[in-house]
């Protein structure tokens, strides 16, 4: 998928196109992204024919929902997002082992691997 693909699924999620259709016409579209009404109505082409959105047309008004395989698509940039920002990326606990196999001073677990060390 290509970058300014999946910037046009954010916009169309935006403006409420994820459980609904949102009418949002080429124009409001290329004003959004700040491209050409053409550019904004190549893309919505594109992704249609890719299978990322569905569209629906009642004389000039068009609306626009998010495919479920737009969905995944979007879920899975918020979720990479999520991994860059999220400050708890490592889990570090301290403490003194009373009893058991591996008696330490303490013990440093890391979420990403999950050996022990001290």
């Amino acid at each position: 998928m290509k970058p300014h693909h999946l910037e046009v699924l954010k916009h169309i999620a935006l403006q409420g196109g994820i459980h609904d259709f949102a009418p949002l016409s080429t124009k409001e579209l290329g004003a959004l992204l700040g491209i050409s009404q053409q550019t904004a109505s190549n893309r919505i082409l594109a992704l249609t024919k890719l299978g990322f959105l569905v569209k629906e047309t009642a004389g000039r008004t068009q609306k626009l929902r998010l495919t479920k395989t737009g969905m995944n698509t979007i879920r899975k940039e918020y979720a990479d997002y999520q991994r860059i920002f999220d400050l708890k990326s490592v889990l570090k606990i301290q403490g003194t082992v009373t009893s058991g196999l591996w008696e330490r001073d303490s013990i440093t677990c890391n979420k990403k691997d999950t050996t022990l060390s001290s």
